[in-house]
């Protein structure tokens, strides 16, 4: 199988939770929210991720992600990750307004990424990993 890799931004869950709990690490991830506004973080309060900037690759055994060199630099949590195709249950793809957004179901959670191409990408790796689209 062909290695793909694709610019693309991965949607981090963690980033506003990280900005938020800073002060207090021990802090639930259900009480970022609350905290954020405490703080005066209504800004992340608001949101509920950020859009980190790198490369997608789609091997013969997972897909994985990996940040560019700015974003590496600026985020001091983990922004690297890899999901082989056997955790994969189901992919998804939606409306962005720049490009499509690919959700990869897992029974983790959703793992969130915005490429151009996307339909086509969200095609090869539910193939790949054998689960369904939708």
């Amino acid at each position: 199988m062909q290695t793909i890799t694709k610019v693309a931004n991965w949607l981090s869950p963690e980033s506003d939770i990280y900005r938020a709990t800073v002060a207090d690490p021990d802090l639930p991830w259900w009480q970022y929210r609350r905290r954020a506004a405490q703080d005066g973080l209504q800004k992340a309060a608001r949101r509920t991720g950020l859009w980190v900037g790198g490369r997608v690759t789609v091997d013969a055994e997972a897909v994985s992600f990996g940040p560019n060199a700015v974003n590496e630099a600026m985020h001091r949590i983990p922004t690297h990750w890899r999901v082989p195709f056997g955790a994969i249950q189901r992919v998804a793809v939606r409306f962005g307004l720049v490009s499509r957004i690919i959700d990869l179901h897992t029974a983790r959670g959703v793992v969130t990424f915005r490429c151009y191409g996307a339909r086509a990408l969200a095609q090869e790796i539910a193939a790949r990993a054998g689960a369904p689209m939708g």
